[in-house]
């Protein structure tokens, strides 16, 4: 006897939901054989087209079921689903709503309709179909995940923050979703949970490396780099992204490569970088380029200039318009630029297809190489134009700049001293270089770290945090500077503890070994190089009382020259207007007037002049200073701390030299915007 089609339709249905779909199919099919109008035959054939990809066979019989029935939710639904798939998602939201006004009540529908609206980038509705569909399913973890997206999307960072947090608590959370958790928390300013949920996450990362990436950049883009640096410890990123882990492809690696370098982890970087073949990560032309840009300047930090030569010069080969390869160039000692090269730079500086940065960065590269070769006019004209584009591009106030050093010297008087004298507590083992760029930096902390057993931070970004983290730290809506009137000790422990926090992690980035070395009582000291901190003493007294202070000064007219001829990293904006320059340099002499006369730290000037022209004078007064002993013989092994990061990473490795002292001359006729600046 012949089966009923409601008999075989249930067959079908149960092939269908155990993953049987060619048993399923067939069914359908007999079904539909006997009688081309049943409905359910027609529905479910075309959700299981729909499941195989066959777009046009699937649409084709879900119009014709729904013709059929015409309010029937559930097939209004699939065919919502459908569209979805299509990335149709207008068409999508209006069957998913239809199914609704049909009745449907389901967490499902809710839930492809708020996919079906975030897609279309209406964040608002989203949530509020989302919100609905949790309702209906609490424990429903994709529709959290997506209802949290939509509320960071609108700015509802607390509410995301909540949902997040459910469902990273949960067994099994992953690892994408507490990386997502911490990057919000970053953003939304909760940095104490977000260094809270690195400490948490101890799983092994291994299938995640973009979500991890994006996490770190979230992190440096908040000005939180320590967090960064600590949460790529926790994913133990060597292991991740080594050779033969076919899920990562080169522009992965590529992109985390960066970061290191933006952190500062050269040795790190180039543990990424040395296990590939040369052409491992040659998958294309820009990423090619950039991998070996990063791997030259992980050579150049580490003093490998010749071959530092030769990865730069085979990152111009594959991208002729990469100026920062350039730049690194020209600033190499070990380089000779042929006329062709410079030809091909001008060129490149004409080119007004590139970006203003990459023309000013082949710009600095022409005048640099014109500078070594004494033709001053030439050079000062390049160094000219590329400084005016960065001017424009970043403009500089010296006005503005006057007033934010008169509200430091204002709100960090002998007043406020008074009353933070014994909030802070130690430092004995913290020195804080400050000063002005250009002014011999690079060259105290190589000899600090090579001759008295120091160990360097390199530019440490946390107390320059911290202090923009004032008005959070003392609950006041006020520019960071005034906030100092409403410092109290409980800020000051909570900032002490952050930096603490941060100093070993930081020790063990640049050379694993290091550790070993400070446990045998070699590294006795931090030095942290933020020359910038000389904004800033007036906290680091309040946390750290026991602290030295090394301020380097220089002769104005040569640092400011120096400055104006040199490209920086990261950009400074008054470096690049001579009239600014001279405005800037003066009022960070009044600042550090102010000092002097007010802080209650032991500060010591290291003058640039006494360094370059009695150098074993000068460092062994620096240590009698800083109460080390200084040995002319390197007290470390020269590749424990050997790396360089500044625009010194030539210079400060050659011999000391009186040659810079009136270099400055060289463009006397060109310097009366600077004059009047300095006047």
């Amino acid at each position: 006897m012949a089966q009923s089609s409601d008999l075989i339709l249930q067959k079908a249905i149960g092939f269908h939901q155990q993953g049987h779909l060619y048993k399923a199919e067939k069914l359908y099919s007999k079904i539909l054989s006997r009688d081309q109008r049943h409905v359910e035959a027609l529905h479910m054939r075309g959700v299981l087209k729909l499941q195989l990809g066959k777009h046009e066979h699937a649409k084709q019989l879900l119009e014709k079921a729904a013709k059929l029935s015409p309010k029937n939710a559930l097939i209004s639904f699939h065919q919502g689903e459908l569209y979805q798939s299509l990335a149709e998602y207008n068409t999508a939201e209006n069957y998913f709503r239809r199914a609704l006004s049909l009745g449907s009540d389901e967490a499902d529908v809710y839930f492809m309709l708020g996919n079906a609206l975030f897609d279309q980038s209406q964040y608002s509705e989203a949530a509020d179909s989302y919100k609905a569909a949790i309702e209906r399913s609490p424990n429903d973890r994709d529709c959290r995940l997506n209802l949290a997206n939509s509320l960071e999307a609108i700015g509802e960072f607390e509410q995301a923050i909540e949902h997040l947090t459910l469902l990273a608590r949960q067994e099994g959370a992953a690892v994408a979703i507490k990386l997502q958790l911490i990057s919000l928390l970053a953003r939304s300013g909760n940095f104490a949970q977000a260094e809270n949920n690195i400490r948490d996450i101890r799983e092994y990362i291994d299938s995640d490396a973009q979500t991890l990436i994006q996490a770190v950049r979230t992190l440096i883009d908040t000005d939180r780099s320590e967090l960064a640096s600590q949460l790529l410890d926790q994913a133990q990123t060597q292991t991740i992204f080594a050779v033969g882990n076919v899920n990562l492809d080169a522009g992965l690696i590529e992109q985390l490569t960066g970061l290191m370098i933006n952190l500062g982890r050269y040795a790190d970087a180039r543990q990424l970088l040395e296990p590939q073949s040369s052409t491992s990560l040659l998958a294309s032309e820009k990423q090619s380029a950039i991998t070996s840009f990063q791997r030259g300047l992980c050579e150049q930090v580490a003093g490998d200039f010749e071959q530092a030569v030769q990865s730069h010069r085979q990152a111009l080969i594959i991208d002729n318009t990469l100026g920062r390869a350039a730049y690194s160039l020209a600033a190499n000692g070990r380089s000779n630029i042929t006329v062709d090269e410079m030809s091909r730079w001008r060129q490149q500086a004409d080119n007004k297809q590139l970006s203003g940065e990459q023309r000013a960065q082949f710009l600095f590269s022409i005048a640099r190489i014109l500078d070594k070769e004494q033709r001053f006019e030439e050079a000062f004209s390049a160094y000219d134009e590329a400084n005016r584009i960065h001017a424009d591009m970043n403009p500089f106030d010296p006005d503005a700049w006057d007033l934010y050093i008169d509200g430091i010297i204002k709100n960090f008087s002998t007043s406020y001293f008074k009353r933070t004298k014994g909030m802070g507590l130690g430092g004995e083992g913290l020195v804080f270089i400050v000063g002005m760029p250009r002014s011999g930096s690079t060259l105290l902390e190589h000899n600090l770290t090579q001759h008295m057993g120091a160990f360097g931070l390199g530019e440490h970004p946390t107390i320059r945090r911290l202090f923009m983290d004032l008005p959070t730290i003392t609950g006041q809506q006020l520019p960071a500077f005034e906030c100092a009137e409403f410092l109290e000790k409980k800020g000051s422990d909570y900032m002490r503890q952050q930096y603490s926090q941060s100093l070993p992690v930081r020790a063990g980035e640049k050379n694993k070994s290091t550790t070993a070395v400070m446990g045998n009582g070699l590294c006795t000291f931090y030095v942290d190089k933020m020359l910038g901190n000389f904004l800033r003493l007036g906290i680091i007294a309040a946390m750290y009382p026991s602290a030295k202070i090394l301020h380097c000064s220089r002769e104005s007219h040569a640092c400011c020259v120096s400055c104006y001829t040199n490209l920086f990293a990261r950009g400074l904006r008054f470096t690049y207007d001579l009239y600014g320059l001279g405005r800037a340099w003066k009022s960070y002499d009044r600042l550090m007037h102010h000092w002097k006369a007010v802080l209650p730290l032991q500060m010591y000037d290291v003058s640039y002049e006494a360094v370059v022209t009695n150098p074993e004078i000068a460092f062994t007064d620096i240590a009698d200073f800083l109460g080390r002993n200084y040995s002319p013989i390197a007290t470390l092994e020269k590749d424990v701390v050997s790396d360089i990061n500044t625009a010194s990473f030539f210079q400060a490795r050659q011999a000391i030299s009186t040659a810079s002292l009136d270099a400055w001359k060289r463009f006397d006729m060109n310097l009366e915007p600077l004059y009047r600046g300095l006047a």
